[in-house]
């Protein structure tokens, strides 16, 4: 499996944010982006990008994983994205691209979040045995990532 970069899915340079995050991180959060889904993933990866930069100035979060196949893109990476208030500095994270109170997880999804979460230890960018929370378990009023996505994240 690799992370397909931001150079190669077309990514907006200005998307990439300035600061970079205080590493080894001891969170991931798992979210879930709320926009259509087609089947050109480096394209549904932009649309997302673009709300990020309308919201926050950058792309908010670390990588993306689309439902196709699979695929994990680098979204702002190690950089300090905006995806957890009071944690964007010290937490991974994983957006899955799409609605997921809606569509089911695809077990190609739940298998590349896998890998990048060993991934991230493995470069040393992530503490062993970090908490995983989806994003609603932050006490936020947020249904992030999804019912059916939030079911499935003890796998």
């Amino acid at each position: 499996m690799e992370i397909v970069s931001r150079s190669d899915w077309g990514a907006d340079p200005e998307s990439l944010p300035e600061i970079k995050m205080r590493l080894p991180a001891t969170e991931v959060f798992i979210h879930h982006s709320v926009t259509p889904v087609t089947n050109n993933p480096a394209a549904d990866i932009r649309v997302v990008e673009g709300v990020g930069v309308k919201k926050y100035s950058h792309l908010p979060y670390s990588y993306l994983i689309p439902p196709r196949n699979g695929e994990i893109f680098e979204g702002a990476g190690t950089r300090r994205g905006a995806h957890t208030a009071q944690k964007n500095s010290t937490s991974f994270g994983i957006c899955w691209v799409g609605n997921y109170e809606q569509r089911a997880p695809k077990v190609q999804q739940l298998d590349s979040t896998r890998w990048l979460i060993r991934e991230l230890v493995h470069r040393g960018h992530l503490i062993a045995g970090a908490r995983i929370s989806g994003h609603r378990d932050t006490g936020f009023a947020t249904a992030c990532p999804g019912q059916k996505l939030y079911d499935v994240l003890d796998a």
